[in-house]
């Protein structure tokens, strides 16, 4: 060069340790979270298997219902002595209540505002919304009559009816239908068929009148209100909603 000046070659670019002290934090926090959320899960997973036990004895179950238990994190929640909602179902569950106990042959149910006292020996949801599937044998039970599916959401119900002199033997196909304000279920749309005998009309009006009397609810267990019922083959299928339902405890 002019001048006797010499040009020295550029220095290699240095890694940036900036960049790589970044990375090495996000790693960690990363791994930090993965921990929390794990842990999480742990914690959330063992509450939901001591309900599943709680409920096991309190629905007398065979098996433990699933009990998926809403919200994250959990841990927040559980230290807070509330949780926000529960998905519970169950298969072969008995609810008694007084003398009244009623087999449900799977029950679905979302659970909210969920409060946990006593250091949690007590779970209470405030409220919860079901549906309860009652086979046709409990049904039966529940109603003290014979009944099954007929077919096109209709039932049957056979009846042996004593009228003066007479045993009326026969049945009576219908429709379920719920009056949801006084909580009674009628019939609607019957019709009678009586058996091996001919008996006059009003006979038959008779016996439609004692046999299809309105079915009172009477007090269902945690202030249960049924909502709707439909007939179906393998048994009657209600939803309703209830409150102070116990999880654990009472």
């Amino acid at each position: 060069m002019p001048g006797g000046t010499t040009v020295q070659p550029l220095p290699p670019p240095q890694s940036k340790p900036r960049s790589r002290t970044v990375m090495i934090a996000v790693i960690s926090v990363l791994a930090v979270l993965a921990v929390l959320i794990a842990g999480d899960r742990v914690a959330n997973a063992v509450a939901q298997n001591t309900i599943a036990s709680a409920l096991q004895s309190e629905l007398s179950t065979a098996s433990k219902p699933e009990v998926r238990l809403g919200g994250f994190p959990f841990v927040t929640q559980a230290l807070g002595g509330s949780f926000s909602s529960a998905h519970v179902t169950a298969d072969d569950a008995t609810v008694s209540s007084g003398d009244t106990t009623v087999t449900i042959a799977h029950l679905d149910a979302t659970l909210t505002s969920i409060t946990a006292t006593d250091r949690y020996q007590n779970v209470v949801a405030a409220r919860g919304e079901a549906s309860a599937l009652l086979d046709w044998s409990s049904v039966s039970s529940l109603v003290g009559q014979q009944m099954s599916y007929e077919a096109d959401d209709r039932m049957r119900l056979n009846f042996n009816v004593p009228i003066g002199q007479l045993n009326i033997e026969g049945h009576i196909t219908g429709r379920l239908q719920l009056d949801a304000e006084r909580q009674t279920i009628t019939v609607a749309d019957p019709q009678v068929t009586v058996a091996n005998i001919d008996v006059p009309q009003s006979v038959v009006e008779a016996v439609s009148r004692i046999v299809l009397r309105p079915y009172t609810l009477g007090d269902l267990p945690y202030d249960i209100e049924l909502t709707g019922l439909t007939a179906q083959p393998d048994g009657v299928l209600l939803s309703g909603t209830g409150q102070n339902i116990p999880l654990r405890g009472q």
